[in-house]
């Protein structure tokens, strides 16, 4: 009996009913033959094919008996209820396993599986897995999970990755690693600031780091330097996934390790406040190192600043603008400026511990200066209204315009030093006044201010 033949009436509902039961219950009897494949998915009733409404019953079942049956062919070749089905490209389903997505991919009752895949997009069997509306879990989910779990971030509001993330992916072997990092190059490309912040690289010693504060190993790399597993990008036969994942590490933030590298990771180690002190001969070690790279290269004394490098007579730790050099290593007389003030916020006098430390004291005192270290009074800028002799300048001819300077300089606390002046103090500020290359109006009642 031809198809045709049927007629469209509502006396033959139950038949196409009952059809459409058969159809649902063979497709069991077919999987057990083994013909249940992704091939097979070409030959059933899909959302794009133009039926007779009569018909979309049959569809409607086989479509339902799929979703809630283990009929849906499986990336891993096997069968599942396509509820149960998540999506993605290959390259993840080849990168993440099932044990994998049971772990990173949330669920309510049976653990995900990856659905198998169409090679050709539109064709009838991506319509088919269309039509079963297969969740989606592709490189954009994958990301954003990375984001919730490995993210570890300081300042005002800090995170903290997932340990249980961390062990996860601790445990993986290097050449998952190189894949993993390979896929992030190839598919995140120019949006890998998405990723920043991610403890995701792997590191020498096998535990995981921010890509900003790990480095590519160099020849003489020190042991307490965090370098990155080199093969995680070096293993394996495939030269194209090798670059592909470097490539990747350095997008992120990871650098080739250079001397001013080392020097940096040194100071964020041992000399920040919080930081525990160095021995004597590590720091001795370091201070060279320091003095090293400044001489080799003159434009790294800015990173200096910010740390604890240097010892005062206290027997205190300071950074190099709260130190001031004099005698032994230089006649700068500021130990008669500094100790007359006696406040605590003032300088400290460097320690005498440097004239015996094995390096040559005019090495010494040139990285001293370089780095912040002072060596002369602290000379301000002000307005001239503060000036002892502002009416002097305010009489001036002419009038104020909006092109007008109104500057002067002074040294803070001077006038109170000088109510009770001694011989240094006046050797520290006439014996060579060309010393500070400033106009006169440094001091007290002098009229050289600017005010025009």
């Amino acid at each position: 009996m031809s198809r045709a033949s049927i007629k469209e009436t509502e006396a033959n509902t139950p038949l196409y009913e009952q059809i459409a039961a058969l159809s649902a219950r063979t497709l069991h009897r077919i999987k057990e033959l083994g013909l249940l494949s992704t091939e097979f998915l070409s030959v059933l009733p899909n959302s794009q094919d133009q039926i007779p409404s009569r018909y979309k019953c049959i569809r409607s079942a086989i479509i339902e008996e799929m979703k809630s049956q283990p009929l849906t062919p499986t990336y891993a070749r096997e069968h599942a209820s396509a509820n149960r089905l998540i999506q993605a490209r290959a390259s993840l389903k080849e990168l993440l396993s099932e044990d994998d997505i049971e772990f990173l991919v949330d669920y309510d009752d049976a653990p995900p599986l990856w659905a198998v895949g169409a090679t050709q997009r539109n064709s009838r069997i991506d319509n088919f897995l269309t039509g079963l509306s297969i969740r989606e879990w592709g490189l954009d989910r994958f990301i954003e999970t990375l984001r919730q779990k490995a993210r570890e971030e300081d300042g005002l509001f800090p995170t903290k990755p997932d340990d249980s993330f961390l062990s996860w992916l601790k445990q993986k072997p290097q050449a998952w690693m190189q894949e993993f990092y390979a896929l992030l190059n190839d598919e995140v490309n120019d949006k890998s600031y998405r990723l920043k912040y991610l403890c995701i690289v792997r590191l020498a010693d096998g535990t995981l780091g921010r890509a900003d504060r790990a480095f590519f190993a160099g020849e003489n790399t020190g042991s307490d330097i965090p370098v990155v597993d080199r093969a995680v990008y070096t293993s394996g036969t495939s030269k194209k996934q090798q670059d592909s994942a470097k490539s990747f590490l350095s997008q992120l933030g990871v650098r080739e390790i250079g001397k001013a590298e080392e020097v940096e990771i040194i100071l964020k180690r041992r000399y920040t406040k919080e930081a525990e002190l160095p021995d004597d001969s590590t720091y001795l070690d370091d201070l060279k190192r320091f003095i090293a790279l400044t001489e080799d290269k003159p434009d790294t004394p800015n990173m200096f600043s910010d740390f604890y490098i240097f010892q005062a007579e206290n027997e205190m730790w300071y950074r190099p603008v709260d130190i001031y050099l004099d005698q032994p290593y230089m006649d700068t007389c500021l130990s008669v400026y500094y100790k007359a003030l006696r406040q605590d916020h003032e300088p400290e006098r460097i320690h005498a511990r440097y004239r015996d430390c094995g390096i040559e004291a005019k090495h010494f005192v040139k990285f001293a200066q370089a780095v912040g270290v002072r060596v002369r009074l602290e000379i301000k800028e002000d307005g001239c209204y503060k000036n002892p002799n502002r009416s002097h300048l305010l009489s001036a001819g002419g009038s104020w315009t909006a092109y007008g300077i109104n500057r002067d300089y002074f040294i803070p606390k001077l006038d109170e030093l000088l109510k009770t002046p001694s011989l240094e103090l006046s050797r520290l500020i006439w014996e060579d006044p060309m010393r500070w290359s400033r106009p006169r109006s440094y001091f007290p009642g002098a009229a050289s201010g600017s005010l025009r």
